[in-house]
């Protein structure tokens, strides 16, 4: 599964929805292969996590 496909999974979201509102998300997972494989096999709290440490703090 690619990065647009488990954050749309993982957001209950359509793929078109997480290209549109979280660029910021998809463009650090899919240069983190590191961070993306942790997201894959997380928990929904360490998806979570990870996910807003991107999306709202940053995280590089």
């Amino acid at each position: 599964m690619n990065v647009v496909q488990e954050l749309a999974h993982f957001l209950e979201a359509l793929e078109y929805q997480v290209l549109a509102w979280d660029r910021k998300v998809i463009d650090t997972l899919t240069g983190n292969t590191e961070v993306f494989k942790r997201f894959q096999q997380g928990c929904p709290n360490t998806k979570w996590r990870i996910y807003s440490e991107i999306k709202y703090q940053g995280l590089n």
